[in-house]
């Protein structure tokens, strides 16, 4: 059971150093957000750019 835990927080880890990574290289104009019926909040991006290597 502790090796699930461990592979999950590896996993979860790596993930948010990947999406650090990816976060960098991509330009966002506007970010709001909004709710829905039930109150769960939504992120808008708008104007999304990738910038060449």
């Amino acid at each position: 059971m502790v090796y699930a835990y461990i592979t999950i927080i590896s996993a979860a880890v790596l993930s948010l150093i990947y999406m650090s990574i990816e976060a960098r290289m991509v330009e966002v104009k506007d970010v709001w957000f909004t709710k829905n019926r039930s109150g769960l909040k939504i992120l808008h991006l708008s104007d999304i750019h990738i910038p060449k290597l």
